[in-house]
């Protein structure tokens, strides 16, 4: 008797352990459609604001786990946010970003990873430019109190002499 009641209640913790009590995968009844629409209007909203002039981070999750990687620098939110600072001193007025391509990939509701690569351009309140630089972006867009933002970014450059 004693093992028969040992055997029932094995089972059950089996079965219990098997049974998904949410039988449908969220990633495939997402609206994956959506989700980059979403994601597509927050990237525009950034460059727009940056080709207009505006350098806060607000795009940026404040947050200790952020890091935004830049040509092998590590950066945190308190250390990119200084350094955007710095660029007005430096006479930086806009950022100009020209997408040449880009590619999503949609992990959950909430994070979405994007790469894009394109031409950047510094522009200065005098009115000229630095020479645009080749980048590529690596974003961790996370969907955090109803926006998204970047709560990983990594961009690079060509070595250089290619």
């Amino acid at each position: 008797m004693k093992s028969t009641i040992m055997a029932l209640m094995l089972m059950t913790l089996i079965m219990a352990c098997q049974t998904n009590s949410n039988p449908t995968n969220p990633i495939e009844t997402m609206d994956k459609d959506q989700i980059l629409k979403q994601v597509m209007d927050a990237e525009a909203q950034v460059l727009s604001a940056l080709r207009e002039g505006d350098m806060s981070l607000n795009v940026h999750l404040n947050s200790p786990d952020y890091r935004n990687i830049s040509n092998g620098e590590i950066l945190t939110y308190e250390t990119h946010k200084a350094r955007a600072e710095s660029w007005a001193e430096l006479g930086i007025k806009s950022y100009d970003f020209e997408v040449q391509n880009r590619d999503f990939n949609i992990i959950n509701e909430a994070n979405v990873i994007e790469t894009m690569s394109g031409k950047a351009t510094l522009k200065k309140a005098d009115g000229s430019s630095l020479p645009p630089n080749f980048t590529v972006f690596t974003f961790l867009w996370q969907y955090v109190d109803g926006t998204w933002k970047f709560g990983y970014l990594h961009s690079s450059s060509p070595p250089k002499g290619k």
